[in-house]
């Protein structure tokens, strides 16, 4: 269960820099940046939930 939790976060997150890089190729660096800030927030709160459920 901690394994496929930990594996369902590690997808979101490479789904997430896939949509990611695709939106970064069709719009400008600003707004790459803004969404990147909310992704990389995204991927810390996955961390941390993944942490949790481990201890």
């Amino acid at each position: 269960m901690v394994l496929w939790v930990i594996g369902l976060n590690a997808g979101l997150a490479v789904y997430a820099l896939i949509i990611q890089w695709v939106r970064f190729r069709s719009n400008t660096w600003f707004r790459y940046k803004k969404e990147n800030a909310f992704l990389i927030a995204l991927l810390i709160i996955s961390i941390l939930n993944a942490v949790n459920i481990i201890t």
